[in-house]
């Protein structure tokens, strides 16, 4: 049965929350369904935790900070990667976070844009767009593809600011899974494919953060990258 405001495991959820202040992540994942149902029960679960005033938080915490770069063990250090995985560090130290505000306001600017061309127009209407894949105007008829339109470029140029701002949490979050058999960089890799996936999806009315959700979306493509990576 699909979870939802009345389910008694996320009455249960909530209250364990509002006793402790807080609800971890795999705490979540245990009441969500498999499968694309999560995607739609996680808007749910978060609303009703941000309603009731429950944060809720990663185990070790990714929303504190990021890691330093010397953080590494005498193995790590032998990594070739290292000093490019250090400098990532020091620029993403130097990329300002973004408010509440801000973030539901670059989240709305994707949203609206987007909507403007549905899956279903952009799938009829093809003939119209150059058949070479660059979304030039096709044969002079005066239509504009998605990837022209002004608007576009702005959810674009909106997407790209959420990305670059919260690109911190798909390290921090990658840094508490390596020495498990995939190497940083590659954790850190899926963790922006996640992040990614988080700006599509996320709804700026919710009552919830961009972060919180997105935590989710990273912490699932890299656990699930590292359990294919094991199951090898």
């Amino acid at each position: 049965m699909p979870l939802n405001g009345d389910s008694e495991q996320l009455k249960q959820l909530v209250r364990g929350g509002q006793a402790r202040g807080f609800v971890r992540y795999e705490e979540i994942d245990r009441i969500l369904s498999p499968g694309l149902a999560a995607v739609a029960e996680l808007d749910t679960v978060l609303s009703e935790l941000a309603m009731n005033s429950v944060e809720v938080m990663d185990e070790p915490r990714t929303e504190d900070s990021l890691p330093d770069e010397n953080a590494f063990d005498e193995e790590e250090s032998q990594n070739p990667n290292l000093a490019a995985i250090r400098k990532y560090i020091r620029e993403l130290a130097s990329v300002p976070r973004l408010t509440d505000e801000e973030e539901r306001g670059l989240a709305k600017k994707v949203r609206e844009a987007r909507a403007g061309f549905n899956a279903e127009e952009m799938s009829d209407a093809a003939w119209l767009y150059a058949v070479d894949g660059t979304g030039r105007r096709y044969g002079n008829l005066g239509v504009v593809a998605p990837s022209e339109s002004p608007a576009m470029q702005e959810a674009d140029e909106a997407a790209d600011r959420l990305i670059e701002a919260n690109l911190w949490i798909a390290l921090a979050t990658a840094t508490h899974y390596r020495n498990r058999g995939l190497s940083l960089l590659d954790l850190v890799q899926e963790g922006n494919i996640g992040l990614m996936r988080a700006v599509r999806e996320y709804n700026y009315l919710r009552p919830y953060r961009f972060s919180t959700y997105a935590i989710w979306w990273v912490r699932k493509a890299i656990i699930i990258r590292a359990i294919e990576d094991a199951s090898k």
